[in-house]
């Protein structure tokens, strides 16, 4: 424990001696991600399998991404959920310590999670304000480490961009390409939901989505949850992905001659938003390919945008989490666009206009080359993804509009071409009045740890900052203070913050958006002395060092 209590000290120090955090310039990969190898409800904590990069104080976002189970029956409900289970559970929180690998929260945990479905930390980035000088991108989604795909930040006053914020094409992954045998059996034989294109031609890979499946079932025209369905044998198109809509269906094989069975990959399946679930936009399926040896596959979704800010200046850039087009191809099935993704905008007011779009890919062109009959399937369009407003729907421009179907050109002759029977997918929701998904309970694992911190810390306990059960309080810590100071209050919502020199002077005011028991305030440059905090009515005294 004391190993603990000296680390604890010293990082409350070293905070004390960083750069403040004004209107910094920002772009590139902002987030870090963490796998979460176990998680401890009754302490409020979660285990990293290496916290390196992780602070006291440090907001972040804890999400599932897969865990869902689906059904396997071989017939068109393949793929189809069966239990949600925590798939698409996440909350955001500050972390209050560190201990090995064991980090906890200064909150009580809202949801329940499970590490078998992929459960990751992801560290967000708080700023006093910032500007998006160059694009501004999640880092992608990777289904090994169970970690990436999510791009979250917070400003306290103004995020002013002056380039794209983009987590396209960052979520689940498209069916990879496979080059299959050009055998052409019985409408029997290649009739079935899954395959293994490792070891038969059925199918070409499905597009990835909420839960994991063996290789056995990994090919196929039943999708995968939210992943499309790959194209069934003979180049049948696949199918597009999905988020809370469906995808759509891949195109027919409609040549007149030679090998044209009509098995195209269905589109991923709508998933439920029951309980504040978020979710990463479906892979497209892959064609059923025999011919090109150029590569090609199934769309990506989009990945998970959060973004909290006082004032957001748009200057008409962009905020997306678009789905990939499937990939067009020569003579083969064309692939399935990926689902758009996730977006919540949690947002003060609004500056001007941002484009904000969660749109779903388009399904995969085939080019038939003018040979004479034939007409293979193009790839099925996306879903739209899901983009939500905390307030009211504010005048910018948003769209979570649906991918669009292949299309199957250069046939001959030219009446045999055209869509095939794909579909495009559907469009996404755009909704006001969401709630994030936060807790508002302290954990009083943190508030142990703070009390046992409290004799080698030059601060009290917020655990000590209630006059009586009820009231209303708030308490300042660090105290004497530095660049920060942190907020234990019972105050919510938009509240002036004033700081007074000892003469009653005002020297600083902000508004901050206080949504728990606790905030990060950042202070301005000030001389030593003693101030006062004024907020809702409370006062307290802060000595500035």
């Amino acid at each position: 424990m004391r190993s603990l209590k000296l680390r604890y000290s010293l990082i409350i120090f070293l905070l004390s001696l960083v750069s403040r955090l004004y209107a910094q310039n920002i772009g590139g990969v902002i987030n870090t991600y963490y796998p979460v190898i176990e998680v401890l409800p009754a302490k409020s904590c979660v285990r990293v399998s290496n916290p390196s990069g992780l602070s006291p104080y440090d907001n972040t976002m804890l999400v599932q991404m897969k865990g869902a189970a689906v059904t396997t029956v071989n017939n068109a409900s393949y793929g189809s959920v069966t239990a949600i289970n925590n798939t698409g559970n996440y909350e955001m929180g500050i972390i209050c310590g560190i201990n090995g690998d064991s980090v906890f929260f200064e909150q009580t945990l809202l949801n329940a999670y499970d590490v078998s479905g992929k459960v990751e930390l992801v560290r967000v980035p708080q700023y006093a304000s910032a500007t998006v000088v160059s694009p501004l991108v999640a880092g992608p989604w990777n289904n090994t480490s169970g970690t990436g795909g999510v791009l979250a930040l917070i400003a306290i006053n103004t995020l002013t961009l002056n380039a794209a914020v983009s987590a396209d094409t960052m979520g689940f992954k498209g069916g990879a390409m496979k080059i299959l045998s050009g055998t052409c059996g019985s409408l029997f034989v290649f009739s079935n939901y899954a395959y293994n294109p490792a070891v038969s031609t059925g199918g070409g890979y499905k597009g990835e989505g909420i839960t994991d499946v063996t290789a056995a079932n990994s090919g196929g025209r039943g999708p995968m949850a939210n992943g499309g369905g790959g194209g069934g044998d003979h180049n049948n198109g696949a199918g597009g992905g999905s988020n809370l809509s469906a995808g759509g269906i891949g195109g027919n094989n409609n040549s007149t001659t030679g090998c044209n069975n009509k098995f195209p990959g269905l589109g991923g399946v709508a998933l439920s938003n029951t309980g504040n679930k978020i979710y990463l936009g479906g892979g497209g399926g892959h064609g059923h390919s025999n011919n090109t040896v150029t590569p090609y596959g199934g769309g990506n979704g989009g990945g998970i945008v959060y973004i909290q800010a006082g004032v957001l200046a748009g200057n008409n850039f962009t905020i997306s989490t678009t789905g990939e087009d499937g990939s067009a191809t020569i003579g083969d099935g064309g692939s399935g666009g990926g689902a758009g993704g996730t977006i919540i905008m949690e947002i003060g007011s609004y500056s001007g206009n941002v484009n904000i779009s969660a749109n779903g890919g388009k399904g995969g062109d085939v080019d038939n080359l003018a040979l004479a009959n034939r007409s293979m399937g193009p790839g099925g369009g996306a879903a739209g993804g899901a983009i939500y407003f905390t307030g009211a729907l504010p005048a910018v421009t948003a769209t979570a509009n649906s991918g669009l179907a292949g299309v199957a050109y250069n046939t001959s002759p030219a009446g045999i071409g055209g869509n095939n029977g794909a579909a495009a997918g559907s469009n996404g929701i755009i909704a006001s009045g969401y709630t994030v998904s936060r807790s508002g309970t302290p954990a009083a694992s943190c508030t142990a740890l703070l009390l046992a911190l409290s004799d080698e810390l030059p601060y009290p306990s917020p655990a000590r900052g209630r006059s009586r059960p009820g009231a209303p309080y708030m308490t300042v810590y660090p105290n004497p203070a530095g660049a920060f100071i942190r907020l234990h209050t019972s105050l919510r919502g938009w509240q002036p913050l004033q700081l007074f020199s000892a003469d009653g002077k005002l020297v600083w005011s902000q508004t901050y958006l206080l949504q728990t028991n606790t905030a990060l305030v950042t202070l301005p440059p000030l001389q030593t002395g003693i101030y006062i905090l004024s907020a809702g009515g409370l006062k307290s005294r802060v000595f500035i060092r």
